[in-house]
């Protein structure tokens, strides 16, 4: 499976990234609900919250928390954290990901 997170991680596409270490990657999104909104992806590639093995989820959450504590510092706001499942749900890239959005109004 190849999604534009892929070509994110390769590095095959720009983005502004915040964070990365091994084996996560944390940037940007493209179209922001507000300043600061964030994706924070595995760089293995699963499409859901149904398929990431759970102690690879467990990490992915500490760099979910991480980094919403870094926007939440940066910015002194407010954070909606959210993740969707299936394109039904609204999940428009099928690479699992959370969004940190600041909510500064």
């Amino acid at each position: 499976m190849t999604t534009i997170f892929t070509k994110i991680i390769n590095r095959e596409i720009p983005s502004h990234i915040i964070y990365e270490d091994k084996n996560h990657l944390a940037f940007l999104d493209i179209s922001p609900f507000e300043k600061g909104h964030t994706l924070v992806i595995p760089k293995k590639e699963y499409k859901t919250i149904f398929e990431i093995p759970e102690d690879e989820f467990l990490e992915l959450m500490k760099v979910v928390k991480k980094v919403a504590e870094h926007v939440e510092k940066t910015l002194n706001c407010g954070i909606n954290i959210w993740q969707n499942n299936k394109e039904i749900s609204g999940q428009e890239v099928p690479h699992i990901h959370f969004h940190v959005v600041p909510r500064l109004s």
